[in-house]
């Protein structure tokens, strides 16, 4: 089961994994578009982005009689997904607001006959959104998820979201044998900002200060094992940006020569790691 944080209605936090029976899914729907700043912090200016979707619904009947009138057309989805993101680039909207529409926009497509309450069909709906190029630091680019579960368009109870950072590429000292000490080498550095409350969606908007300080941290750094040098990441991602809880992975391409990256994973909430002795010892960052 993959590590979630679930917010409810009531904004309390737990693990969940939500299977689903039926699903209707397009893979790297990709397009350009503005959202939010590009990778020199510049408003108005487009770039890639990169749309996954995964929304429940009810396949039997399609099953059975072979017709698409008894399905959602993949090409109605994707025209839809297109359409929003224009208009979210007519607004000026950020990740996180072109996810909140596009969830509107597909439910509407999905159940476009229900308009009261009662005649709604719940949908497990999973947006993923990538911006390959929104950073210069991190190769496989900044994204945010959201996944909620028996949603319609009046209620959206429960659900997961999370800012990700992926393929930040640093020099560095590391590891324990004499010869790792003399010669910087590669580190892999990945980040998912788990949103915990309502008010850390707007956090995100300062990922470009974020990246830059833990690069800058793990450059100068020279730990002996991987584990110390993840728990320095995660004090210096508390102390430059107000997420509650996060994931990082950290690996050495070069430690194994054959093995592609050998590395460790750790997820930690801000309560927990205040006043360690990585918190200590990093004060200075």
């Amino acid at each position: 089961m993959a590590f979630e944080w679930l917010r409810t209605k009531d904004e309390h936090s737990v693990r969940f994994s939500q299977p689903t029976e039926d699903t209707i899914f397009l893979r790297n729907l990709t397009l350009s578009a503005i959202v939010g700043l590009d990778a020199w912090h510049r408003e108005g200016r487009e770039q890639p982005v990169v749309i996954d979707l995964r929304v429940s619904y009810d396949l039997r009947a399609a099953g059975a009689s072979d017709a698409v009138s008894d399905t959602v057309s993949y090409s109605t989805i994707a025209k839809q997904l297109r359409a929003t993101a224009a208009e979210n680039s007519e607004n000026g909207g950020n990740i996180y607001d072109l996810s909140m529409k596009i969830l509107e926009d597909i439910l509407d497509v999905v159940d476009p006959k229900s308009e009261t309450t009662e005649d709604q069909t719940q949908h497990d709906v999973y947006i993923g959104i990538r911006l390959p190029r929104a950073s210069l630091l991190a190769e496989g680019g900044i994204g945010y998820s959201y996944a909620v579960t028996k949603a319609t368009r009046y209620n959206l109870r429960d659900y997961s979201d999370k800012f990700f950072v992926d393929g930040i590429k640093i020099p560095c000292i590391i590891g324990v044998n004499p010869h790792e000490r003399l010669q910087k080498q590669n580190v892999i550095v990945d980040l998912t900002f788990w949103v915990v409350s309502t008010h850390e969606n707007g956090l995100f908007r300062d990922y470009g200060a974020i990246i830059q300080k833990i690069t800058d941290g793990i450059g100068n750094s020279s730990y002996q094992t991987l584990e110390a040098l993840a728990a320095f990441i995660v004090n210096v991602a508390f102390l430059t940006s107000g997420f509650q809880a996060l994931t990082v992975s950290v690996q050495k391409p070069s430690a194994i020569i054959d093995v592609a990256g050998s590395g460790v994973e750790i997820t930690r909430d801000r309560s927990s790691f205040e006043g360690s002795s990585g918190s200590r010892r990093n004060e200075s960052i």
